[in-house]
């Protein structure tokens, strides 16, 4: 059985090899693995970010995996980076995950 959904969102994984350039003064990221999982995708209303996670003017999704997930260093979606400040696991795994850089 074959489930569609009508989001899906790539998982950066590291291997743990990060390395400093000197020469661009910037940390290099190498050997990134990055995979695409099916999803369902809610973004929060700013008054309820703010009730929950004290975030007045972030920009908060919900996503809710329908398969387990290994933990990731942050999500691609429509071009935008995403890094997870929850998550949740009864069932389905469901992450919390904040727009821009930490």
């Amino acid at each position: 059985m074959v489930l569609k959904t009508n989001n899906s969102i790539s998982l950066v994984y590291f291997d743990g090899n990060e390395v400093y350039n000197p020469e661009k003064g910037s940390v290099d990221i190498v050997d990134k693995v990055e995979k695409k999982y099916p999803c369902f995708i809610n973004f929060q209303r700013k008054s309820t970010s703010f009730a929950e996670y004290g975030l007045k003017e972030e920009v908060l999704m919900n996503v809710r995996f329908l398969q387990a997930v290994k933990p990731f260093k942050y999500a691609l979606y429509m071009g935008e980076k995403y890094y997870p400040i929850d998550s949740v696991f009864n069932g389905k795994e469901s992450y919390t995950l904040r727009k821009g850089t930490i």
